[in-house]
């Protein structure tokens, strides 16, 4: 499912359900650029890379997210999920300006692809971090309380008097008239705005209404309605403060999906995914700290306060078709899937013959490798384990490809070959 700002608020309750009900947890995101600067090496230690992404990844805007939820239905004995596809692009106004780079080959590569940048920017999710949330709202809640004391009143500086007389004039004209239910005043800057809802809140209380409005070119305006009763001010002045709360929830926007993974505590998979975890936790958590010691516990930590946690990150080399993923794994879980682990792998796939039976060569187990010497120095490397357990499993796949059709005709046979141990589950270092 496509989800932007049009649809975001009507799917917002699905999202959630589809987090709760699922077993684990798949992400992908897409960024404006991958990294500024000298690129990671395998050479590097784990502090080495951390900085180098940190530094280099950080000012690049992550402007799409994918979300896919799996789950286990038991009446047809497999997984089904609900993928969702979300365009992402932060826009100021209540929330924060954002400045951001973007790398030419990232997004040849993305228009490549088919990607709509129109679309981003007009219809992506906002999103913003945790501190200039609460900063947001707690700005907006000390505004609407000056609305009834109205003890912020400023001195009108002398240049800006003869200004703000005219428009108060145009206002009384206005009023006096009765020609119109509203009048808007434009070319003004945000000062003068300012000096305006003082003004005229002051001298037009119980008269008339006042309210910003972003016009059809993107230029901010003062509306002016006329009052018609006690009564109809006071619900416009509800009408204000509730549009108010809801242009801050928009401008929180997608940083409530990636809080409910968090708090979900789901298992989260993603492939070479160290960059989006990046991006998650700097974009819609918190400022990522500049040690790697420090990134490792944030990135780990949970159940602090509810909405300030991280995802419940993993790397998972071999996925299970089988049973369905816990999101946490019992003492005896535990300690039977660390025993798995640390034991040897299990016997190769096996071809299926006419009795329906697998069976395939026993592959022999890699040579060990050599010392390094200076007297071989021309000595090739020995093939790796992880190679071999692959060849062999391609070969078991080319084994299998000539009896496709009773593949398909036989679930149970089917499922069979999907219950592909978990050999190796480990959290995120």
């Amino acid at each position: 499912m496509e989800v932007t700002r049009k649809n975001f608020r009507e799917c917002l309750p699905l999202i959630n359900e589809s987090i709760k009900k699922a077993d684990f947890l798949v992400i992908d995101a897409e960024f404006t650029g991958i990294i500024n600067g000298r690129d990671v090496t395998m050479f590097d230690s784990p502090q080495e890379y951390y900085i180098t992404l940190l530094k280099g990844s950080t000012d690049f805007l992550l402007i799409q997210y994918g979300l896919c939820a799996f789950y286990w239905n038991e009446t047809e004995k497999h997984y089904m999920n609900d993928a969702y596809n979300f365009y992402l692009f932060p826009r100021g106004r209540p929330g924060p300006e954002k400045i951001f780079l973007c790398q030419s080959s990232s997004l040849d590569f993305l228009s490549s692809q088919g990607f709509d940048f129109n679309k981003l920017i007009k219809e992506g999710i906002s999103y913003m971090t945790e501190p200039a949330e609460t900063r947001l709202r707690e700005n907006l809640t000390e505004r609407q309380k000056s609305y009834v004391s109205g003890n912020n009143n400023i001195p009108i500086p002398d240049e800006n008097k003869q200004q703000i007389e005219d428009i108060c004039k145009r206002v009384r004209v206005f009023l006096n008239e009765k020609k119109a239910d509203s009048m808007e005043i434009d070319r003004c800057n945000a000062f003068i705005r300012r000096l305006l809802f003082q003004e005229l809140g002051n001298r037009f209380k119980k008269e008339v209404f006042v309210e910003a409005k972003i016009a059809e070119n993107k230029s901010r305006v003062l509306k002016v309605s006329r009052i018609k009763s006690e009564a109809e001010g006071r619900n416009k002045d509800s009408e204000k403060k509730e549009k108010e709360w809801e242009e801050v929830e928009e401008a929180v926007g997608f940083s409530k999906v990636a809080r409910m993974i968090s708090q979900s505590q789901k298992l989260v998979i993603g492939h070479n995914m160290l960059l989006d975890v990046i991006h998650t936790l700097n974009h819609f958590f918190q400022p990522l700290p500049a040690d790697y010691p420090a990134f490792k516990e944030f990135a780990h930590l949970s159940n602090i306060t509810v909405g300030k946690s991280s995802p419940d990150l993993s790397r998972v080399r071999q996925g299970s078709g089988g049973k369905p993923a816990t999101a946490r794994a019992s003492p005896q879980q535990s300690r039977a899937r660390s025993s798995s682990v640390s034991s040897p792998p299990e016997p190769p796939p096996r071809k299926r013959t006419s009795s329906g039976v697998f069976q395939v060569d026993e592959l022999e187990p890699p040579p060990k490798k050599p010392e390094l010497t200076r007297s071989k120095p021309e000595e090739p490397a020995p093939e790796r384990p992880l190679a071999a357990i692959s060849n062999g499993r391609r070969k078991a796949h080319a084994a299998t490809a000539e009896d496709g059709d009773r593949c398909r005709d036989n679930p149970d046979y089917v499922l069979h070959l999907c219950q592909i141990p978990l050999r190796s589950v480990e959290p995120f270092r």
